[in-house]
């Protein structure tokens, strides 16, 4: 990637996600490595954050909160899609490492919020525009249901969301009465949304 190959908000022309020896290469510079203490899991398959972003239909313009950006896979994705992007990550660590993968396109329209998305505070973050914002996702698996489950009880903005869980996650958020995943998320979700799987 060169620098001159972004403008006003989005990338114009190749790819731009990651690859995964890009992954790799942060990671060893920055000497990172994913902490099971707050269940990170990097995204390092660039036909993965693609179809992430296909699939959450955000486009020009759309305003995207991504949690757990990690190093910026999926943040270039949406980046290159035109979308507004708030980047909310927890890692100091990873804060810096994404800021110098994002520094490639300057002029994208990225904030980048250091910061517990457990415990922010998302009226003052996203604004209380009800519906104006997507959530489009790698969620670390420590904090997948608690965090869904509060962003649906409490924050209107949120008018769409699509995650990357791991699957008995995703069994969970969508089963219904009767089957054997069900239990409080599920009803927690089917309360304020339509659910599946994609």
């Amino acid at each position: 990637m060169d620098s001159g190959r972004c403008a006003a908000g989005t990338c114009l022309s190749g790819p731009v996600t990651l690859t995964r020896t890009e992954v790799r290469l942060i990671l060893d510079r920055h000497g990172l490595r994913p902490k099971r203490s707050l269940g990170q899991n990097f995204v390092i398959e660039p036909n993965t954050v693609r179809r992430i972003v296909e699939l959450a239909e955000v486009g020009l313009g759309d305003q995207v909160l991504e949690v757990g950006p990690g190093v910026g896979s999926l943040t270039l994705a949406l980046l290159e899609a035109g979308a507004s992007v708030t980047a909310v990550e927890v890692d100091a660590a990873l804060v810096v490492a994404l800021e110098e993968v994002v520094s490639r396109c300057p002029n994208a329209d990225l904030r980048i919020v250091g910061g517990d998305a457990l415990t922010v505070d998302w009226d003052l973050l996203l604004g209380n525009r009800a519906g104006a914002w997507h959530l489009v996702a790698n969620l670390p698996y420590n904090v997948s249901v608690p965090l869904l489950c509060d962003l649906l009880d409490g924050v209107e903005a949120i008018g769409r969301m699509l995650v990357m869980v791991q699957r008995e996650v995703a069994a969970r958020l969508v089963a219904r009465p009767g089957d054997a995943a069900y239990g409080l998320p599920s009803v927690k979700v089917s309360y304020h949304a339509e659910a599946r799987i994609v």
